[in-house]
């Protein structure tokens, strides 16, 4: 008999699938940002004439939609009352006791469900037929009523559409960051954990494109040099010269112009190996708050470099100390995806595992 192995959850595999599914949660994630608030966006932008045409025509097809939906249920139940009258039928068939109808339980029990079905709760009066719930002149009037009721609805109202969209500076300017974020964001999942170069490179284009934030163009073009190197050798060098004339001072170009030597500047002051240090010494000291203010400014200072997954470790064991074991476990999680195959990624995995072991002490 074939034996199927239980699945180890800690295997590597196992581990790696895992990351991969929580990466495509971000992936739906983000990329529902970009759909939302690029449609937002592009409402807002139209004239307003062309903002009614447009809900206009989305409240047409709301109507014929609900409409579908109201026949459907309806024919639902017609079919519905239509089986319950089989039902009566066949029972009085098949019951061969020869008492009277009022003197089966069952059948009369089915008798008033049928008739609650096609006429509601009538009173017992002269023309009740006509009465709430039937068919006829009451019908016809009721179906008016609930016509009425429908087009007052807010949604069939164009202008509580209209009204809904975002006019203010502020507000719009809040939609493109988001989604502008969303867009760095997809870049580098894509780039880092998926290897979809050709995808991370629109969408790291796509920031660039939108007003992006100036403290991270020119990581993002760092990110694109790297990125096109992998299918693209006109555009990766198109970037490397850009960074090389543009940004020189930068360490972005010494990596560029001078890889090799990049480590003879990790004894300076404000190298990122120095201010790593420094960092790790106050987190040691329990100097928390300095320590992740020095951080957080290392973070937003070295993007795109490699000792930036170093500084967001370590950034993950400040928050344990300052704000509990969620936000640790969120920014450990954090690291996984966007440093993958890294030492710090590794770190972080086994931190967790200790974690879901119930360990009580976890050292970094």
């Amino acid at each position: 008999v074939l034996q199927i192995k239980e699945l180890d959850q800690n295997s590597k595999r196992i581990r790696k699938i895992t990351r991969k599914r929580e990466s495509l949660n971000d992936v739906i994630f983000y990329e529902n940002i970009v759909y939302r608030n690029d449609s937002i966006l592009h409402i807002a932008d139209m004239p307003e004439v062309q903002q009614k045409e447009f809900f206009q025509a989305y409240v047409e097809d709301l109507k014929a939609k609900d409409e579908a939906e109201k026949l459907k249920n309806e024919i639902a139940a017609m079919n519905s009352s239509n089986g319950m009258t089989d039902n009566l039928s066949n029972s009085q068939t098949t019951n061969n006791s020869g008492k009277f109808y009022f003197y089966n339980v069952q059948l009369v029990g089915l008798g008033k469900q049928q008739f609650k079905n096609s006429y509601g709760n009538r009173p017992l009066r002269d023309f009740w037929i006509l009465s709430q719930g039937g068919g006829g002149l009451s019908a016809s009037l009721d179906k008016k009523t609930d016509e009425d009721e429908i087009d007052t609805d807010s949604r069939y109202d164009i202008a509580y559409y209209i009204d809904k969209i975002p006019t203010s500076k502020k507000a719009l300017d809040s939609i493109k960051s988001q989604r502008n974020d969303a867009y760095y964001n997809l870049g580098l999942i894509y780039k880092e954990q998926f290897k979809e170069y050709e995808i991370a490179a629109v969408d790291f284009e796509n920031f660039l494109n939108n007003n992006p934030k100036p403290n991270l163009i020119l990581p993002t073009k760092y990110h694109l040099y790297k990125t096109y190197a992998n299918f693209n050798t006109v555009l990766s060098n198109k970037y490397r010269d850009e960074i090389v004339n543009n940004y020189s001072d930068s360490r972005y170009a010494q990596i560029i112009m001078s890889p090799k030597n990049i480590t003879s500047l990790e004894n300076s002051e404000d190298s990122p190996e120095k201010i790593y240090k420094n960092a790790y010494i106050c987190y040691e000291e329990d100097d928390y708050a300095y320590a992740l203010s020095t951080v957080n400014d290392a973070i937003e200072k070295f993007k795109g470099l490699e000792i930036e997954a170093k500084f967001e470790l370590l950034k993950a064991f400040l928050l344990f100390r300052t704000k509990g074991e969620t936000e640790f476990r969120e920014k450990l999680n954090f690291v996984i995806i966007n440093y993958p195959n890294t030492e710090e990624s590794e770190h972080a995995k086994s931190v967790l595992e200790k974690l879901k072991n119930g360990k009580e002490k976890v050292n970094n």
